[in-house]
């Protein structure tokens, strides 16, 4: 079976792993950077690969049928997963250090008051300079 048929039931077959349905068409490069527009709508259709045709730049061969390069698609499916999972990561790095830096302000704060240390609190509160110098004071920040 050397026809379409056999290329779109082997992605069909591994679609539900993105590792696989890549490896797939890795190994199939040929086929899959020459697919026949027929051949992707099919695949399209049976499968959850996601973002497939918003990735697909139609061409049209020397037999005058539109094909698109999957792997070209492919790479470009990556590398958009990628730059999203950098700027999810790059958010969540903030917020976590937003909490950590409430938290550790809210220590020292608090050691403060219960020492009636309020004019250092205010200054804290403030002074990022003086806030530092209390951090190192009571040992709640090295360096």
């Amino acid at each position: 079976m050397d026809s379409d048929l056999k290329y779109v039931l082997g992605i069909m077959k591994c679609s539900e792993s993105r590792k696989r349905y890549e490896r797939y068409i890795w190994e199939n490069r040929e086929y899959f950077s020459r697919i026949p527009k027929s051949a992707l709508d099919v695949i399209d259709v049976c499968t959850n690969i996601k973002g497939l045709k918003e990735h697909m730049q139609f061409r049209v061969n020397k037999d005058g049928e539109e094909e698109a390069d999957m792997c070209k698609a492919l790479r470009e499916i990556v590398e958009e997963a990628e730059k999203q999972g950098v700027c999810k990561g790059v958010k969540q790095g903030r917020q976590q250090g937003r909490r950590q830096g409430e938290e550790i302000l809210g220590q020292l704060v608090g050691r403060l008051l219960s020492e009636g240390r309020t004019e250092d609190a205010r200054l804290a509160a403030v002074d990022e300079a003086a806030r530092y110098k209390l951090y190192r004071e009571y040992g709640i920040l090295n360096g």
